[in-house]
């Protein structure tokens, strides 16, 4: 999908400013080059979300499993009978299970969720009400657009 995205925008990129230059609406070439900016830093923020998610991915792993070991190992220890070893190991495998799927749900929400949470946050969730960060990119391009 961003493949065919980059096509599109660079196929369509001078028909849209002949359009704009023709029709003297300056805000258009505004509105794509904040879409130019959303398309070229879209891979720099899943990049960033893949490191981030993998880092999370071996934190969460990591402290669930010391926190399960841990409650489980005193039960272990005291423990007198096969059947109560054996239920306590295959809780604790259980557990771990548990531990390796829910940071593998954290890493997917994490690498999917991160690119749109931080356009959101930036204001360039919505490319059409761009309101803001458009209209200040107009007017400081209009203080050297050609005006006829």
């Amino acid at each position: 999908m961003y493949i065919y995205e980059l096509i599109v925008f660079t196929f369509i990129s001078p028909f849209v400013v002949a359009f704009s230059i023709t029709t003297g609406q300056s805000r258009k070439i505004v509105d794509f080059l904040v879409t130019a900016l959303t398309l070229f830093l879209k891979p720099v923020i899943i990049t960033i979300s893949i490191y981030l998610s993998l880092f999370l991915y071996s934190l969460f792993t990591d402290v669930f499993m010391l926190t399960s070991y841990e409650q489980f190992q005193l039960s272990l220890i005291t423990s007198d009978s096969f059947w109560s070893e054996l239920t306590l190991y295959f809780v604790k495998e259980l557990l771990y299970i548990f531990a390796i799927l829910a940071s593998v749900y954290i890493l997917w929400k994490v690498i999917l969720s991160l690119p749109d949470f931080i356009f959101r946050m930036i204001g360039l969730d919505k490319l059409d009400n761009t309101s803001q960060f458009a209209s200040d990119m107009q007017q400081k391009f209009s203080k050297y657009g050609f005006q006829a």
